[in-house]
């Protein structure tokens, strides 16, 4: 999942909708080797925002624990 929270790899975040944002080869090539994580291609994670608050932002976008 730590690819999806530093928006490595061609992923994003649309704060509007929720949603982890990538193209579809992005997702494809992710969940190949992530597949317990499909939820995240095609669900909401609205808690995301609750997620940030507990862990700390670097400068590279990445967030590691508190």
């Amino acid at each position: 999942m730590a690819e999806l929270l530093c928006f490595r790899s061609g992923f994003g975040w649309d704060s509007t909708t929720k949603w982890f944002t990538a193209l579809k080869e992005v997702w494809t090539e992710y969940l190949k080797a992530h597949p317990n994580f499909k939820k995240f291609s095609d669900e909401t994670f609205e808690e995301y925002d609750d997620l940030k608050v507990i862990l700390q932002e670097y400068s590279d976008g990445c967030y590691w624990i508190r």
